[in-house]
């Protein structure tokens, strides 16, 4: 046979294998869409999560062939807490340069929500995703991130983490399996992140507090990375976020790359930062939201976007999807902050104390993607909340338990609800014109949102079917 022929017939197969393999992606990527059109339609849910079981069940390799053919790559956020509102402040500020995302806004970050996000993912350019922790490493080798993003490292959901060195090694995990060209963007101010060996050659953030403030405590004891001894505190943003140093060793934390220097806050409302010389102030209040800014300006010069621009986008900025999300219910302006641990939570209570507030709702719910332990909120500050002499209301699945541990800080619960939504409704009539202030848990944040905006609205956010 000659040589040529025997190439034909070599690559007949190939080829005949590619176009069954392009004719079943083409399959599953429209049953995919189909489902999620009806868990839509049948007001079960957003539709990306049931969308991408469908596709992913029928098409294993469909989700790194829909990665692929981003233009522009993908940028993956992942950590404790922060990725939500890191994600959306990227998405926000490549949209400002003229690239078309897909994401998944609603925070659907486990796998079958990230394929179901790529299935609507036509005409972009580039891929922005928050993805859970435990589900990185997986994730890694199908999205292929040009850019990755770890946030933070703190103790959350004990039930399916266990320990923060869990999710460190997760962490690990994920950036060796990283390609050549990918940048990993990380919190320098962590001593979980900032002296494993993989984080060496990281572009690393910090925050600086003004020098009028004092390292205020809050955080577990860390360790050091280097020999285990317990590290000093030489600043301290919050928790065990800061500069740290070891009086045996004497490691310290390395300086950041990148630094955003608070120079405004005025309690959830709005925080400003100055970064290289230039101030820019952002519609998301707290220290902790100062990470997630700079930890965004950061992933954006890794991108090779222009910073003025970047910084001009972020302070149009306006948070969403509960996370110092505002909305209005029976004429009473009310603000939502996911609370999932206690080093956001504490990070909250913390700047309560800086905006008049009418009533507070602390509403925690123990549903699987909330944690069932929730023994987390005995270790949350609401002494602080002693001092406002504000009602307090105990809501959620779990109100009983909340109504008990605000009891021993000292607070009697106004009254206690099951469902988020009434006790906002209580809490309002409560408020006197002034605004409330709610906590909740991530399903309970969803059950609030759904019957505030309505099942239209909030629907198209849900992550759930």
């Amino acid at each position: 046979m000659p040589a040529g022929s025997a190439g034909a017939s070599a690559a007949a197969p190939a080829a005949g294998a590619r176009a069954r393999r392009s004719a079943r992606d083409a399959t599953a990527a429209s049953l995919g869409r189909t489902s999620g059109r009806m868990s839509r339609l049948l007001r079960l849910g957003a539709g990306e999560t049931i969308a991408g079981r469908v596709a992913r069940r029928l098409a294993p390799t469909l989700p790194a062939a829909l990665a692929g053919r981003l233009a522009d790559g993908v940028v993956v956020v992942s950590g404790t807490n922060g990725k939500t509102t890191t994600a959306a402040m990227i998405e926000a500020i490549a949209r400002a340069h003229g690239i078309a995302c897909v994401t998944n806004r609603s925070g659907s970050n486990m796998p079958a929500g990230i394929i179901g996000a790529l299935l609507s993912s036509d005409g972009a350019r580039l891929g922005v995703f928050e993805v859970d922790e435990m589900a990185l490493p997986a994730l890694v080798p199908v999205l292929r991130p040009r850019v990755l993003v770890i946030t933070n490292v703190f103790r959350d959901q004990l039930d399916r983490f266990g320990e923060p060195e869990t999710v460190v090694g997760l962490f690990a995990e994920a950036s060796a399996i990283l390609g050549p060209r990918a940048q990993i963007v990380l919190n320098g101010d962590d001593p979980n992140l900032a002296g494993v060996s993989w984080a060496r050659e990281a572009r690393s953030y910090g925050v600086r507090l003004p020098c009028q403030d004092d390292p205020h405590g809050g955080g577990e004891p860390e360790l050091c990375p280097a020999c285990g001894e317990t590290l000093v505190a030489e600043t301290r943003t919050f928790a065990h976020l800061g500069v740290f140093r070891c009086s045996r060793c004497g490691w310290r934390s390395p300086a950041p790359d990148f630094v955003g220097h608070i120079v405004e806050r005025d309690g959830l409302a709005s925080i400003g930062l100055e970064l290289g010389g230039t101030t820019v102030t952002v519609a998301v209040g707290g220290a902790y939201n100062a990470y997630n800014v700079v930890a965004a300006v950061a992933a954006s010069d890794a991108l090779g976007f222009d910073r003025g621009e970047t910084l001009r986008c972020l302070s149009r900025f306006r948070p969403r999807f509960g996370r110092l999300e505002r909305m209005c219910v029976d004429g009473c302006r009310v603000l939502i902050a996911l609370a999932k641990n206690p080093a956001g939570a504490n990070a909250i209570l913390s700047e309560l104390g800086c905006n008049r507030w009418g009533a507070i709702v602390i509403a925690v719910n123990d549903l699987a993607a909330d944690g069932r332990d929730v023994s987390w909120i005995w270790d949350v500050e609401f002494e602080l909340l002693a001092g406002l002499r504000l009602p307090v209301i105990a809501a959620g699945r779990r109100a009983d338990e909340v109504a008990l541990r605000l009891r021993y800080a000292g607070i009697a619960a106004a009254r206690c609800e099951t469902s988020p939504a009434a006790a906002v409704k209580a809490a309002a009539r409560l408020a006197g014109g002034s605004e409330v202030s709610v906590l909740a848990t991530y399903t309970a944040m969803l059950d609030l949102r759904r019957s505030v905006l309505g099942r239209s609205k909030a629907v198209l956010d849900a992550p759930d079917g």
